[in-house]
């Protein structure tokens, strides 16, 4: 009964990997970020460790990455103060994808054609975490991708 359990388990998982189009490199991201969480988590109500943790997670967003063939689903296209950008959401993780400097109008064509809901893929360099607290960035990161390319699915 055990291995059939665990045949039917793992049958699932495999078939939930198969379905994710995410690259490799962003499920693993996603995944560094998810284990980093649980560690702060988990370190409450100690500060010495919880510190430890924050420094670990603040390093984890500050390294520029280069991405390439990323995915999520659009959750908005927004447009303020001369800029624009379209957040995006895989696994509980939220990227703001913006154009660099006034690239904006290159990117305009497609942004136009976005709505929530939407599969993109995009590629860039990961910029930073953009959450005003260490807490919300831990929790429900808001990562900045400067893009280089970015379409409809």
């Amino acid at each position: 009964m055990r291995t059939i359990v665990l045949a039917v388990a793992t049958t699932f998982v495999l078939a939930a990997c198969a379905r994710d189009p995410s690259p490799q490199d962003q499920r693993s991201y996603i995944a560094e970020w998810k284990s980093l969480r649980t560690d702060w988590e988990s370190q409450e109500g100690n500060a010495i460790r919880r510190g430890k943790a924050e420094e670990a997670a603040r390093a984890f967003f500050r390294a520029r990455r280069p991405v390439s063939g990323w995915t999520g689903s659009v959750t908005g296209v927004n447009s303020a103060l001369g800029s624009t950008w379209v957040d995006v959401e895989n696994s509980g993780m939220q990227f703001m994808l913006r154009p660099e400097g006034d690239a904006s109008a290159k990117f305009m064509p497609v942004f136009e054609r976005l709505s929530p809901g939407d599969r993109v893929v995009f590629d860039g360099t990961l910029a930073t975490e953009l959450s005003l607290t260490m807490a919300g960035g831990i929790r429900h990161p808001e990562v900045s991708v400067t893009i280089s390319r970015v379409e409809r699915r």
